[in-house]
């Protein structure tokens, strides 16, 4: 009995090539912004390495159990001179030292600020959805001159960076009072920072809104609870 076997289509085979070779950039450009952001942080502590770490992960639990208590989030010190935290595509809360330390003399309403701020990123998925933009425009170009679109592409992925800050600022607000805490301490948090912290520029390639616009907007939401 003869056998016949049947050829695969060209063209399906070749869209499958193109949709793995897209899911291997995608990875790609995740394990990028992976390494940019640990870099933010150059070196994790170690267990009681770093001032606060047991602090630092209550007032992240304390964010959580009245939120979403069926989630875990872990958060992480770096022992770096940067006042920031920052997230990635996983469950860590990350924070350097630095900035841990100032919270902690400032007291819990500035902690669950941060923490709850970090966490609305995480759970809307912002680092995930800001790495798929970077994709997306990355092979959707048409542009020849290779600065002009590296501009447009930069301005793109800031512009929805920004977005995101806000997003996660009226998610913050919402998970504090879900907490016991008020629109007030998430506003005095915001105009600390304003007042100790480096403020975004005022640019199209800022990542981060400038404060007084992100206090302005907080201003203007009604109570959540």
């Amino acid at each position: 009995m003869s056998t016949h076997k049947e050829s695969q289509t060209p063209g399906l085979k070749n869209r499958n090539s193109g949709l793995v070779f897209h899911a291997l950039i995608f990875s790609i450009l995740l394990f990028m912004q992976t390494g940019c952001a640990t870099q933010l942080g150059q070196h994790p502590c170690a267990v009681d390495e770093c001032f606060g770490q047991d602090i630092w992960q209550k007032a992240i639990d304390r964010i959580v159990a009245k939120n979403f208590p069926e989630e875990q989030y872990y958060g992480r010190v770096y022992s770096d001179r940067l006042n920031n935290a920052w997230t990635t595509h996983d469950t860590n809360v990350n924070i350097s030292e630095d900035l841990l330390t100032k919270l902690i003399l400032l007291g819990d309403p500035y902690l669950l600020s941060v923490s709850a701020h970090e966490i609305a990123h995480i759970r809307s998925d912002h680092y995930s959805r800001k790495a798929s933009l970077s994709y997306v425009s990355s092979i959707g170009s048409q542009d020849t001159n290779p600065f002009t679109y590296r501009e447009k592409r930069l301005k793109a992925v800031a512009r929805v960076s920004r977005k995101h800050e806000i997003e996660a600022d009226m998610l913050a607000v919402q998970y504090m009072e879900k907490a016991g805490y008020h629109r007030e301490d998430y506003l005095n948090f915001l105009k600390w920072m304003k007042s100790n912290l480096k403020d975004a520029p005022h640019s199209d390639l800022a990542t981060h809104p400038p404060i007084i616009e992100r206090i302005n907007r907080i201003k203007k939401l009604a109570s959540f609870q």
